[in-house]
């Protein structure tokens, strides 16, 4: 069974000492990280580690968190799977529904 996680992808460090936060696609032996925001390492540890009661850090993991079940909606429509097609079909959307900033 796949599983996704939201993570701070620290493999490539970006401008301002940020990384990108990913949502993690886990199904045997396939890794896949779809980006949905940039973000620095002190924010991450507030907003999903400390988990943060401010109203902004609630509604960005909200948003997150309906990524996640995204994801899995669409994992389990896909006949047979195929990685492109998620990444096609998660991205298709987000144009209008992006996060707000921290």
């Amino acid at each position: 069974m796949a599983t996704f996680k939201i993570v701070l992808d620290k493999r490539t460090k970006l401008k301002d000492n940020k990384y990108n936060l990913s949502v993690r696609f886990v199904n045997g032996n396939d890794v896949m990280y779809l980006n949905i925001a940039k973000m620095n390492s002190k924010n991450y540890d507030q907003v999903f580690l400390k988990k943060s009661n401010d109203p902004d850090s609630i509604t960005f993991r909200e948003t997150c968190n309906g990524y996640l079940t995204k994801c899995e909606r669409i994992f389990t429509e896909l006949i047979p799977f195929s990685k492109e097609q998620l990444r096609e079909l998660f991205y298709k959307e987000e144009k209008e529904n992006e996060l707000p900033r921290l």
